[in-house]
């Protein structure tokens, strides 16, 4: 349990996370090669089951509506959703867009019950059955592949669309307040140094990527 040359190490995310984890499994696997790190995209339903019953050590998701008494949740990052779309769509020049701006326009959403559309839902305290919504899908990857061969909008994570060149992400005013993101273990059972590791390991670079922000701006 405290070694670290070698083992395995289970975390759970959504897919719409995966731009912000990579940059850290990627150096975790490259300065701990002997330590299989295997990544499980699911609900966030699915990700507290696999938690609560020690399928994988480390689930990263905003805190879950409901109390889990397994669950210790440690606050990592902040990310805002975005409206998605082609860079030649009609909107895509805009700099921030309001909901009414979306009803001439058709969407497609992640389904319910994934962690996006949770948020969604949560920030505009409203159902979004008034926007014209033609389509729910389950996988991210799969939004965007519609997005990229049409005038379709999503709304999803702003930085989904890091190393894409054909879509843009627009700015909507009613999600403008950054979402919280949580490191959440099993309280119930020793955990693994290794998942202390990583979990510290994305704390620094989520900083450093912070910092460099800063920086960056004029």
């Amino acid at each position: 349990l405290k070694g670290l040359l070698c083992g395995t190490l289970n975390i759970g995310l959504t897919f719409s996370l995966e731009p912000y984890i990579r940059e850290t499994m990627l150096a975790f696997m490259s300065q701990y090669p002997k330590i299989k790190v295997n990544a499980h995209y699911k609900s966030l339903t699915d990700l507290l089951r696999m938690l609560r019953c020690h399928e994988i050590d480390i689930m990263f998701s905003m805190m879950p509506t409901s109390p889990h008494e397994f669950a210790e949740s440690t606050p990592i990052m902040e990310y805002r959703l975005a409206a998605i779309m082609r860079k030649n769509h009609p909107l895509a020049k805009r700099k921030i867009l309001q909901f009414a701006d979306f009803l001439p326009h058709k969407l497609i959403l992640p389904e319910k019950g994934l962690r996006d559309r949770n948020a969604i839902e949560s920030f505009i305290h409203a159902d979004t059955g008034e926007l014209n919504v033609v389509s729910l899908i389950n996988d991210v990857n799969a939004i965007m592949n519609i997005l990229q061969e049409s005038n379709y909008i999503s709304i999803l994570t702003e930085n989904i669309i890091k190393n894409n060149t054909q879509l843009c992400s627009v700015e909507i005013e009613e999600l403008s307040k950054p979402i919280q993101i949580y490191a959440h273990t099993n309280n119930t059972t020793l955990q693994k140094h290794s998942a202390e590791v990583f979990i510290e390991m994305l704390l620094q670079s989520r900083s450093l990527y912070a910092a460099k922000n800063i920086i960056d701006t004029p």
